[in-house]
């Protein structure tokens, strides 16, 4: 069966790709975003969509990312949305970009603050949206799920790989895991961070966010050798080399603290010892693995690992 020039598979394929049940007919050629303004005050949004010709959005809750998403399936966009700078009450951020081109579909993200509420209307010359602040989970009833909406970590930048972050006393180790995650890596903690941070940064990928959160915590992340670390930046672990290798013979038949002298000198050994067990430092040091830096060294000889 076919349909203005289309078939049956790229309708099927729009219903696949939307979440909706299989169409029958389609308009004859795509429609038009014509406009996209935006409105905010302290306690509201208001977001209108001019429409060439009416469509049937889907709107979707994105809990993970704190985002109200529309889809506007068989539409092109007509203009860009202007660049909207500043951005007030329950609106953090809205993108707009094609996501599909066969069939089009043109979606827009809206970002949000926790406990907005979301209201889609029809109107004459296509949609409106409005956002209130802290509605306790008030909204349209194509919401995806009935939880409570959850702080919102991270927002994702205009473009290319940028990561807006804006947190008030917030938990610090999802926001780590979150970053770590999105740049690919697995984080590895020598000191426990603080429990809570407030923290705003733009960056421009997921690794500089991370950098930017360390060092907003008091720590420094560091590669080493096939690890990434967290650590304080009061961690005397740091004043040792992270690259180069030890010659485990030369720290075999002498104790724990006699090692770690041999490998950082008396007045950085002393610093090296402190919340070390007196008896561990009696120890007598064990065979180190082969390959070990002076800094996994003294970690290693701590007991730290």
């Amino acid at each position: 069966m076919m349909s203005d020039g289309r078939p049956l598979h790229a309708l099927l394929l729009a219903s696949l790709f939307l979440g909706m049940p299989p169409v029958t007919a389609v308009s004859a050629a795509p429609a038009r975003v014509e406009t996209v303004t935006v409105e905010t005050s302290d306690t509201e949004g208001r977001i209108d969509i001019r429409l060439a010709t009416p469509v049937e959005p889907v709107m979707r809750w994105i809990a993970a990312d704190s985002c109200w998403r529309l889809d506007l399936p068989e539409t092109e966009s007509g203009s860009p949305m202007p660049a909207v700078t500043a951005f007030r009450g329950p609106l953090r951020q809205v993108w707009q970009g094609q996501v599909h081109a066969d069939p089009p579909v043109q979606r827009l993200n809206l970002y949000v603050a926790p406990g907005t509420g979301m209201k889609l209307t029809r109107t004459a010359g296509g949609l409106s949206i409005r956002l209130r602040a802290d509605a306790g989970g008030a909204g349209s009833g194509r919401r995806a799920d009935a939880g409570p909406l959850p702080e919102s970590l991270l927002l994702p930048g205009h473009g290319g790989g940028a990561v807006v972050i804006d947190v008030k006393r917030s938990p610090v180790l999802p926001l780590l895991a979150e970053l770590a995650g999105r740049a690919g890596i697995s984080l590895r903690m020598r000191d426990d961070p603080p429990a809570i941070v407030t923290f705003r940064s733009r960056s421009e990928s997921a690794m500089a966010a991370l950098e930017r959160l360390a060092k907003r915590i008091g720590m420094v992340l560091t590669h080493e050798g096939a690890d990434w670390w967290l650590s304080s930046k009061k961690n005397p672990l740091l004043k040792l080399p992270a690259a180069g290798e030890v010659v485990p013979d030369t720290l075999q038949g002498v104790t724990v603290a006699e090692a770690l002298r041999r490998l950082s000198g008396d007045g950085l050994a002393r610093h090296l010892e402190k919340g070390v067990p007196a008896e561990r430092l009696r120890m007598m040091a064990a065979a180190l693995p082969d390959g070990l830096s002076p800094r996994a060294a003294a970690q290693h000889l701590r007991g730290d690992n």
